[in-house]
């Protein structure tokens, strides 16, 4: 089949789920694998027809798809910070503004100089915050938990594959008996789940179907638990800790910033490139930096 064929029955299958923008990215992502070529080697080397291997792996990138899969799940991997990671449903898929607030951590360390820094992460996932953190400052020492098993061992693997230097422990967080067996930090990074159950009706099928619960809706009835847990935590370990960055709903910041600032910390709230309230650092010193 000539490539354009496949591009139009491609589209034309998936057109009611995906609005027309998105739908190209995802092709475009979907014809890489495909081919096995990106866009200028498929430019070079003139590639305008699907073998019959190809195209059945193109028929079946597409069922999965229209059945509203989300499209890093169907190729099993999702981009982060320059990197590769190996995804599945046992873990969020890593989004653009978390990549962020891994920005926002790496501009702190270099404005302070901090390259040996202790670094933990809670709730690690697919492992993306402290891989691509390992991956950008070398000597520090980057430790991740996540309370789920599964995530933990793909955190491991992606760590593997991308020769990031990490340590992953499978812990429970919000059970403050277990926090003794975390490492000394200076830095605290997180994104935790924080979607309370009422809003999941507002949220796309694709993310209810296919992305873990575990780490979107914390299992308690208050939705902020996690961040009174962080700020606890933060209180506990308040002589090694120099900074908390986490990221955050975009309706929760002012009552996020009054549970930092009443357990003694002054948080700063920014904006992500959507212009959406979606990140806090905090810290115990008079003045921000």
């Amino acid at each position: 089949m000539l490539e354009r064929e496949f591009k139009s029955w491609f589209f034309s299958s998936l057109q009611e789920q995906y609005e027309q923008r998105e739908l190209g990215n995802i092709y475009q992502l979907c014809l890489e694998e495909i081919s096995g070529l990106n866009a200028l080697q498929r430019l070079v080397l003139d590639f305008q027809s699907l073998s019959p291997e190809q195209l059945l792996l193109g028929q079946a990138y597409m069922r999965d798809l229209k059945e509203g899969k989300p499209v890093q799940q169907v190729l099993g991997f999702a981009d982060f910070y320059g990197l590769r990671f190996t995804v599945n449903p046992h873990v969020l898929i890593p989004r653009p503004e978390t990549e962020e607030l891994v920005s926002w951590l790496l501009e702190y360390c270099r404005k302070e100089n901090l390259t040996t820094v202790n670094i933990l992460d809670i709730g690690t996932g697919s492992g993306c915050i402290p891989i691509s953190l390992k991956r950008e400052l070398p000597l520090a020492r980057l430790t991740a938990i996540d309370i789920s098993s599964e995530a933990i061992g793909l955190a491991r693997d992606n760590a593997i594959a991308l020769e990031a230097n990490c340590h992953f422990l499978e812990l429970d967080f919000l059970e403050e008996s277990k926090w003794e067996e975390l490492p000394i930090a200076e830095i605290l990074i997180s994104n935790p789940p924080y979607i309370s159950r009422d809003e999941s009706e507002l949220m796309p099928d694709r993310v209810l179907r296919y992305e873990p619960h575990l780490a979107l809706f914390p299992e308690h009835e208050d939705h902020l638990i996690f961040y009174r847990k962080l700020a606890a935590f933060a209180v506990h370990r308040k002589d090694e800790i120099k900074s908390v960055f986490l990221e955050i709903n975009e309706h929760d910041g002012p009552q996020i910033l009054e549970i930092l600032n009443e357990a003694g910390l002054e948080a700063e709230l920014r904006k992500d490139l959507q212009g959406r309230d979606r990140m806090i650092r905090a810290n115990f010193e008079t003045t921000l930096k």
